[in-house]
């Protein structure tokens, strides 16, 4: 019953005036610290208020990136798509994507030119006799097979 637990009651109440006490006396301490804070968070809020429409238009674009949601359903119909993607995966392209600049430049288009493949790129990027930088592709000599 209600009075077994008067004991109990009478000290929740005196633990909560002391929080009570402890939460009064930490915000007068930073009263003037909190009201800089938010004075400096003003312009901000200030800024997203003028923002108004367009940043929750902005935010609609999050779930579906890279398509816009508005123009979504122009790409996608009910529960297909249709993509077309065109990946190329040979070794030259590897080479000039992603070593380009590093130590291991022309090493995979090196290899590719010992298989016998060539990436149709003339005049080579790389030098023949080996990996390393052929020189500036700008101001190489154009060549009327270039590309065949």
């Amino acid at each position: 019953m209600l009075k077994d637990q008067r004991k109990n009651l009478a000290e929740a109440l005196t633990q909560l005036g002391r929080f009570s006490a402890l939460a009064a006396d930490s915000v007068n301490q930073t009263k003037e610290a909190l009201v800089a804070e938010l004075k400096a968070l003003g312009p901000t809020v200030e800024q997203l208020a003028n923002a108004g429409p367009a940043l929750t238009r902005a935010l609609s674009f999050l779930p579906t990136f890279p398509f816009p949601k508005e123009t979504l359903t122009n790409w996608m119909r009910g529960d297909y798509a249709n993509l077309t993607l065109v990946l190329d995966l040979t070794l030259s392209r590897i080479d000039q994507g992603i070593f380009t600049g590093s130590r291991w430049e022309c090493d995979l288009t090196w290899l590719e030119l010992q298989w016998g493949r060539t990436i149709g790129q003339f005049p080579s990027p790389c030098n023949a006799g080996g990996p390393g930088t052929a020189g500036n592709p700008l101001v190489a000599p154009y060549r009327f097979d270039q590309g065949r």
